[in-house]
């Protein structure tokens, strides 16, 4: 078997499939649950997840050593000589397939809204460090 890591037997079995029905029922929000800080935890798993499964096997390489592919002699090639230029993996074949963009991007959006929320309307924190940063 030419792909036979465990990342690929995963996404084969239906693994990225299941994660990725859990990401889109929006249990692990604020609004489907009680939103727990280890709701907000598991949530920021559940998305880290999906973005190293959810990328071409030549891209996940990049995201071995760091979440934005530092480590990687292709991502560096590819930013050397600027600084403004972002390495972003392509997405695989078995995500491509499930992602909607009429559905899935108003659910990352509601995502990203509920995390800029304050857990309490009367408590502003103006710290950086605080709850798991999705």
């Amino acid at each position: 078997m030419e792909n036979s890591t465990w990342s690929h037997i995963f996404v084969q079995h239906g693994g990225l499939r299941h994660i990725f029905d859990i990401y889109m029922s929006g249990v692990l929000q604020r609004s489907g649950g009680d939103g727990s800080e280890w709701q907000q935890d598991c949530l920021a798993c559940l998305l880290k997840l999906l973005y190293q499964l959810g990328v071409t096997s030549e891209d996940s390489e990049a995201l071995q050593d760091s979440p934005d592919g530092a480590g990687n002699k292709r991502a560096q090639r590819l930013r050397k000589g600027s600084s403004d230029k972002l390495f972003v993996p392509r997405l695989n074949e078995a995500m491509l397939q499930m992602m909607k963009v009429e559905t899935a991007m108003p659910r990352l959006t509601s995502i990203l809204h509920e995390a800029s929320l304050p857990r309490d309307p009367n408590h502003f924190k103006t710290g950086f460090w605080g709850r798991a940063q999705v």
